[in-house]
């Protein structure tokens, strides 16, 4: 698979290259999620939002929220555990490999859970972006629609509506990048363009 993606770029790269306009380069994710099924004929069990293959790797309560926490390398295990002064469950021999840590996930997320809830969803980012540990708090709509990059990529639009004032809704999802697509209106009430729509209708009619 690794060659077949780099004899894919080849060509991509020479064609950025000679135009001078980026291409860009995807993969898809339902594909990769069937490449273990195709393996192991087995269907994977439900883990939320944690990945079936790492631990820890998926969401952990917290004492305002939600934090999600991707430290299933054996450093980064080890620089989680030392900045929740856990060192205890660093050598544990139910989470001191990653298989391990994998086959005692439930316990795993037990233990840490209890010490993530003991501080804010804001001061755990703080602490262990400091360590190196992959973190991201994770954000319920209210805050999505506050984020500076959500404003930034046009999720969202205020529009007039002929009854409602001014109000908010999500932007155009489709369109290639660059494309000069924009939503500009609220959608239509009942009937607000039937006599437009007719009118271009008798238009077209033969005399």
């Amino acid at each position: 698979m690794v060659v077949r993606r780099r004899r894919r770029q080849v060509p991509t790269l020479r064609q950025s290259k000679s135009s001078g306009i980026a291409t860009r380069e995807g993969g898809a994710l339902q594909q990769t999620a069937l490449a273990g099924y195709f393996a192991s004929g087995d269907l994977p069990e439900k883990t939320g939002s944690a990945a079936p293959y790492a631990a820890p790797n998926e969401a952990f309560p917290t004492a305002n929220g939600w934090i999600m926490i991707a430290a299933y390398q054996q450093d980064r295990w080890r620089k989680l555990c030392q900045t929740l002064k856990r060192n205890e469950l660093i050598d544990d021999p139910r989470f001191a490999a990653l298989a391990s840590r994998v086959a005692n996930r439930k316990v795993l997320v037990e233990e840490l859970g209890n010490t993530l809830k003991g501080r804010d969803t804001e001061a755990w980012v703080e602490i262990l972006e400091a360590a190196d540990v992959l973190c991201a708090p994770i954000a319920d709509y209210r805050s999505v629609v506050s984020l500076e990059q959500a404003q930034h990529n046009g999720i969202f639009v205020d529009v007039p509506h002929p009854t409602l004032g001014r109000i908010r809704q999500v932007g155009c999802n489709l369109g290639r990048r660059g494309a000069d697509v924009a939503v500009r209106y609220a959608a239509p009430t009942l009937g607000e363009h039937n006599a437009t729509i007719f009118a271009d209708e008798r238009r077209k009619e033969p005399a």
